[in-house]
C-alpha cells in the first residue's frame, strides 16, 4: 500500500473512531488531523471536501464491512434459511452495529447526501435479502414484505436484546427467535 493510501486510510479510520466517540458534529478537522498524525493541509489534499468527504468515506467503508459480513446462509427451505440467518446475525450483528450505532443516533443531523448513502445501504441489504427470500417465496410482493419484516425484526431484536441488554433479563435465544419468525412466515420451523 502506498503511503498516500496509507495516510488516507488512517485519516478515515481515525475519523471513524472520533465520530463514534464524540459524534460527527463535535469532531473537528484539527482533531482528525492530529489523531491521524498529519496536517490539516494534508488531510484536505487527500479528502478535498473535508469533513463531509471523510464522513462519506467512513460510511462507505463501514457499509463494505457490513456487506462482507452479511453472507446469507444456504438452505433448502425458508424456515431453514431464517433459522440459519438468525445464527449468522447473532454472531455478526454486534460488530456491524458497533460501526453504525453512532450514525443511527446522528442520522437526523447528517447532511442530505450522507443520509442518502445510508438509506441506499439499507435498501441494498433489503434487496439482497428479498432476492434470497424470493428463492422460497414465489410472490415477489410477499418476498419484499417478508424481507422488510425479517430485516426490521432482527434489527429490533439486536437493539432491544443486545444494546439495551434485555437479553440479560429475558431468555430469547436468537436462533429460537429465527424459528419463531419462520413459523410466522409460514415456514413451519419448530
Amino acid at each position: 500500500m502506498s503511503s498516500a493510501h496509507s495516510l488516507q486510510d488512517r485519516i478515515v479510520e481515525e475519523a471513524g473512531e472520533l465520530f463514534r466517540e464524540q459524534g460527527y458534529a463535535a469532531t473537528s478537522i484539527k482533531q482528525i488531523a492530529k489523531a491521524s498524525g498529519c496536517t490539516t493541509a494534508a488531510l484536505y489534499y487527500y479528502l478535498e471536501d473535508g469533513k463531509q468527504h471523510i464522513l462519506r468515506e467512513v460510511i462507505r467503508r463501514s457499509a463494505r464491512v457490513a456487506d462482507s459480513s452479511m453472507r446469507f446462509p444456504q438452505a433448502d427451505t425458508l424456515a431453514e434459511f431464517l433459522v440459519e440467518l438468525s445464527a449468522v446475525l447473532a454472531e455478526r450483528f454486534p460488530q456491524i452495529a458497533a460501526r453504525f450505532n453512532w450514525i443511527m443516533l446522528q442520522f437526523p443531523t447528517l447532511p442530505d447526501e450522507e443520509k442518502r448513502i445510508l438509506q441506499d445501504q439499507v435498501l441494498s441489504i433489503h434487496d439482497a435479502l428479498r432476492e434470497r427470500i424470493g428463492q422460497y417465496v414465489a410472490n415477489g410482493a410477499a418476498a419484499d414484505r417478508l424481507a422488510w419484516m425479517v430485516y426490521c425484526s432482527f434489527f429490533g431484536y439486536h437493539q432491544i436484546f443486545t444494546k439495551m441488554e434485555v437479553g440479560r433479563r429475558v431468555d430469547l435465544d436468537p436462533v429460537d427467535y429465527g424459528r419463531f419468525l419462520a413459523q410466522i412466515a409460514g415456514g413451519g420451523a419448530s
